[in-house]
């Protein structure tokens, strides 16, 4: 457990290899808290985010955590990237100012648990939720606000095209938006395409 008694900022480093973390990448078997961290600065490209789950751990939390301008040039990811079948909680952080397919979570195995509540998604590019796959996502009392899907793309606050159970409760989504494109499809706060 890691619990700053004040909110401690953690600064990513640029990698243009990808498939690594800028910060955080939790290995087999860990089950692993995290509250009060300010989480910034990764600059990368495909699979490169601030954290990056694909090695067996078993459970993360992150609690009054903030994601803020993580970067991915070009393909997936920015502050989570979730590839293994973890159960992850989000409680009560915000992410603002990330840009990527996936721009606050990319959730890409179809065993993830993943229960977000009390979260604020801001001012970010690119599909803040992107779902390959996933077993359930549930979204309780959070907030979608003022984000942009990258040109010609869909689902600016949450993009699925996989099977699982996706439960959206006492949510709100205000003011986002599709950059129209040439390609643009439907769904300009939410797509599923299963």
């Amino acid at each position: 457990t890691v619990t700053p008694t004040d909110t401690t900022t953690f600064l990513g480093r640029t990698d243009t290899t990808g498939e690594t973390a800028g910060i955080l990448w939790p290995q087999n078997n860990t089950y692993l808290t995290v509250r009060n961290v300010k989480f910034t600065g990764t600059h990368g490209k495909s699979n490169y985010a601030a954290v990056r789950v694909n090695s067996g751990a078993k459970k993360l939390t992150f609690e009054n955590c903030a994601f803020r301008v993580n970067i991915i040039g070009s393909g997936n990811g920015a502050s989570i990237v979730l590839y293994n079948s973890c159960n992850l909680t989000i409680k009560d952080c915000s992410f603002s100012s990330n840009d990527g397919w996936g721009s606050a979570l990319l959730i890409g195995q179809e065993n993830a648990v993943v229960n977000i509540s009390g979260t604020e998604f801001k001012s970010s590019k690119g599909n803040v939720i992107y779902g390959t796959k996933a077993k359930t996502v549930s979204l309780t009392d959070c907030v979608f606000r003022n984000n942009t899907s990258n040109e010609g793309d869909s689902g600016s606050a949450i993009y699925v095209e996989s099977v699982g159970t996706y439960t959206i409760s006492n949510t709100d989504f205000i003011g986002n938006q599709c950059n129209l494109g040439k390609n643009v499809q439907k769904g300009g706060v939410i797509m599923a395409d299963s």
